[in-house]
């Protein structure tokens, strides 16, 4: 995902600076508060953080870039509650 983004800003004539990968949401977030990032989130994780935060969502729509949430697990694990909790919520997102 992160490439795809990489690549998507880069085919517009972009050139970003500083780049990292950071993969914890309230370390991305913190770092955006602070004015030290810039994120790309999907609209629903954005959606779900804004009233907890003063971080600011906009709408990038000249990307062409279309990114899948991906949901995985062991298939033993397939029978835990945990995780079958995680299937039936990952069916209700994709309808």
């Amino acid at each position: 995902m992160y490439a795809d983004i990489i690549s998507a800003v880069r085919s517009q004539e972009v050139t970003l600076g500083g780049l990292a990968e950071v993969t914890d949401l309230e370390a991305v977030l913190v770092l955006v508060a602070i004015g030290d990032a810039v994120t790309f989130l999907a609209r629903r994780t954005a959606d779900l953080v804004a009233p907890l935060s003063s971080v600011v969502w906009r709408p990038v729509v000249d990307l062409d870039l279309t990114l899948s949430e991906v949901v995985t697990w062991r298939t033993k694990d397939a029978d835990l509650r945990v995780i079958r909790a995680l299937i039936d919520s990952a069916a209700t997102l994709n309808g």
